[in-house]
């Protein structure tokens, strides 16, 4: 049963990929296997805690979310911790502004699956406008291009991966309406409804992801799909990156290894 308590279950997350879970395999397949297969989980991070808080106003379920997560609170006095009040800063911020509650105005959280090259997928949209956009809600630091190691400064979109969930989405949606019968179905435009969580006040945008990138991001889905899902069967040894928290605390050592004199 795939619902809003349910998306997340292990039994969920091992039967279909999700946008997140694929990026997952892309960096670490065997860290991503891991958390499938419920032997490792990842810190929770306040900056993802910030982010979940901005989710749960807009998804109508922020009295809940705070229940959930007791960690929020000040325990001194009561009161949400610092990150938390500016929070509600940056709701406050985006309420603000019409066009961004326009586009974050549409169907709550809505969940689809369909298969992408044969494997099944999962979503959950944040703001699903039917027959006209789907929208996902970002909370970030701001909209600076990202340094990531090995490929230099990057777009927000491209360094976090946003391509690439937005083609999931896109092409979930609209192979979700095909089964249903719609065989006109188009690709509906992805948006970015953005807010970052600067101390001197809050910024907002709304961005539109090329539909060229989207193309060039579902391909790199298909390229990898069926490795990732003969890695989640078992068929296939998971690859190791040797640099995230799981492969350091996992790792074996084989042999001392010697160290050069880089400055040479």
């Amino acid at each position: 049963m795939l619902n809003s308590e349910t998306y997340f279950s292990l039994d969920n997350e091992k039967e279909y990929f999700g946008s997140t879970q694929f990026k997952r395999f892309l960096k670490c397949e065997s860290e991503a296997l891991a958390i499938v297969n419920g032997i490792y989980k990842p810190e929770t991070t306040t900056a993802l805690l910030v982010g979940s808080y901005v989710d749960a106003f807009f998804e109508r379920r922020l009295d809940k979310f705070i229940a959930d997560h007791p960690e929020i609170i000040n325990k001194r006095n009561g009161g949400l911790k610092t990150d938390y009040i500016q929070a509600n800063e940056i709701i406050e911020r985006c309420k603000q502004d019409k066009l961004f509650m326009q586009f974050m105005g549409g169907e709550k959280q809505e969940i689809m699956t369909a298969k992408l090259f044969g494997v099944p997928f999962k979503i959950k949209i944040d703001s699903y406008h039917p027959g006209e956009m789907i929208v996902d809600l970002k909370v970030m630091k701001d909209f600076e291009p990202v340094y990531v190691p090995g490929k230099g400064k990057l777009s927000f979109v491209d360094a976090y991966g946003y391509d690439i969930q937005g083609a999931i989405y896109q092409a979930v949606e609209q192979q979700a309406q095909i089964d249903k019968g719609n065989l006109d179905a188009p690709k509906l435009p992805f948006f970015l409804a953005c807010a970052t969580k600067q101390n001197d006040g809050a910024d907002i945008e709304i961005f539109q992801i090329p539909q060229y990138k989207l193309d060039a991001a579902l391909a790199i889905v298909e390229h990898y799909i069926d490795e990732f899902a003969g890695v989640k069967r078992g068929e296939i040894y998971p690859r190791r990156c040797e640099k995230c928290a799981w492969c350091r605390k996992t790792k074996v050592l084989k042999a001392p290894k010697v160290l050069e004199d880089e400055s040479e």
